[in-house]
């Protein structure tokens, strides 16, 4: 059945951004299991955390990015105890972004501001970069930006975004 991909192209075009100076785009995804992975315990059944990073960015004709967009599916498969699927499959995931404010980072953020709001800062800064200043970005040991300026608004580590991002320019059409 198509409904799916129909359902997947309404949403970009509903989500569709204006962007001048646009020469080409590209797709970078990088998925890894998340940290939300648990194992069996006596009375519960394993789960797995899925995360898919997804970024999308737009170069200009000196390779220069004029817009990026930064998002991350974040969706965890159950187990019962027993080994059965404890998860309904069969019902949609969602990502960060769609989740705004009920992804509920707000109050464990020391700067107090939402996933959504910090990833902003992320391809904010982007514009105006090239391939090696993304690959040039310093991170400490957190994996954390050392630029102030993004330590300001984005607090969370920052490896599989740069590295979506990345992905992204290298795939560039």
């Amino acid at each position: 059945t198509i409904e799916a991909y129909q359902e997947a192209i309404a949403n970009a075009w509903d989500n569709a951004v204006e962007v001048e100076n646009v020469e080409k785009i590209g797709l970078g995804i990088v998925s890894e299991y998340g940290k939300g992975s648990k194992e069996a315990e006596e009375d519960k059944g394993a789960a797995v955390q899925f995360n898919s990073t997804f970024a999308v960015v737009a170069l200009d004709k000196e390779d220069k990015i004029v817009k990026t967009l930064v998002d991350v599916a974040q969706n965890t498969v159950a187990f019962t105890k027993e080994g059965g699927l404890e998860t309904d499959v069969n019902k949609p995931g969602t990502t960060k972004k769609e989740l705004g404010s009920e992804y509920g980072m707000k109050d464990a953020s020391e700067i107090g501001k939402e996933w959504d709001e910090q990833i902003v800062v992320l391809e904010d800064w982007t514009i105006g970069k090239t391939k090696e200043d993304i690959s040039s970005l310093e991170l400490d040991e957190n994996q954390v930006a050392k630029d102030a300026d993004l330590k300001a608004g984005i607090t969370v580590s920052l490896t599989g975004y740069q590295e979506a991002i990345l992905k992204a320019i290298e795939n560039v059409k």
